[in-house]
């Protein structure tokens, strides 16, 4: 069993290890590239960039999750917040919402303004 370090909460450590969990889940399936790709819906190539470094887009890990039958993890990522009473959600949402009102400067002109006059032009 390997120990974890402190640096194992790096972004790109996270994405090695589901990298190297893809790629031995598809071997278990005894799947090659070319059929996980196929049954997911994807190509070959976001199958190699999976199991090469973990970045790919998340419609595409989402679809081969489901060809592996393995949402859970994904559902889990964001669960929902528990939800308390009405009154206290309402309450969050007003100490969250956006305060509008006019700008101190509003109606006065803004970028640069001409000063100089040109002379008139003698004809």
């Amino acid at each position: 069993m390997e120990i974890p370090t402190i640096f194992d909460d790096t972004p790109s450590a996270v994405l090695a290890q589901i990298a190297t969990r893809a790629r031995a889940r598809r071997l278990a399936a005894g799947l090659t590239r070319e059929k996980l790709a196929a049954k997911a819906g994807v190509s070959v190539d976001v199958v190699k960039r999976l199991e090469g470094d973990g970045r790919v887009g998340l419609e595409s890990l989402a679809r081969i999750a489901m060809a592996f039958d393995a949402t859970d993890g994904l559902r889990a990522l964001f669960p929902d917040v528990p939800v308390r009473s009405l009154r206290e959600l309402e309450q969050q949402a007003a100490r969250r919402s956006r305060v509008y009102g006019t700008r101190r400067d509003a109606g006065k002109r803004r970028g640069p303004t001409l000063t100089a006059t040109m002379p008139p032009r003698d004809e």
